[in-house]
């Protein structure tokens, strides 16, 4: 399984979903938008990658890290 690291899908959103959002919705895309949820998945492949795989993860600094990186991704 590739894993795609979460500042390379948040280039791949921003480079493409609006482009193919404002062909299907036309010149409405802020407001479709604006209506719009998000829904966002994170953390499932790096606990299950480094965290129960491995003897030495400490699960509450690991979230925290996690939680830390989310954070700057979305700034």
């Amino acid at each position: 399984i590739t894993v795609i690291p979460l500042n390379q899908q948040i280039t791949n959103f921003e480079e493409g979903t609006p482009l193919e959002l404002r062909s299907l919705v036309g010149s409405n895309l802020s407001s479709y938008l604006s209506g719009s949820i998000f829904v966002f998945n994170t953390g499932g492949n790096d606990y299950s990658d480094h965290c129960f795989q491995e003897t030495r993860c400490y699960l509450p600094e690991f979230t925290r890290l996690l939680i830390g990186n989310f954070t700057q991704q979305l700034k």
